[in-house]
């Protein structure tokens, strides 16, 4: 009889907590249809305000991936700048070399006439 008495208790509890439960979901309810303009305003909003923070933020990123972008492309530019000019200046200098070399071996096979008086070019020739 024991077992038949915890059984029964246990039924009772268990009608008991569902009529509890039954009503609280109905006072639940009501209360949340009074008001449920407040609480779709406030769901509303939060959402618009969630959104608009991870859009920002996004945002934010892509900006400063740009930037690093744009700060790469200058870096490459001002690096073909800087070959392009330090090709120019080595082909100036080598073409300045090449003009003192040729200078100097036209100097160098000029005939000079070193006479022996100062009247000697002015002797008969032949």
């Amino acid at each position: 009889m024991a077992m038949a008495a915890r059984v029964m208790l246990v039924a009772a509890l268990v009608v008991v907590w569902l009529r509890l439960l039954k009503h609280f979901l109905l006072n639940t309810y009501a209360v949340i249809k009074d008001w449920q303009t407040l609480v779709a305003g406030l769901v509303g909003f939060g959402g618009l305000a969630w959104v608009t923070y991870e859009n920002a933020k996004l945002g934010r990123s892509r900006d400063d991936r740009v930037h690093r972008q744009n700060i790469n492309a200058e870096k490459v530019a001002l690096d073909e700048k800087a070959r392009a000019f330090a090709a120019v200046v080595a082909w100036q200098i080598a073409y300045s070399l090449l003009e003192v070399v040729t200078a100097t071996k036209r100097l160098a096979n000029l005939p000079l006439f070193e006479p022996s008086s100062p009247f000697e070019h002015f002797a008969p020739s032949g």
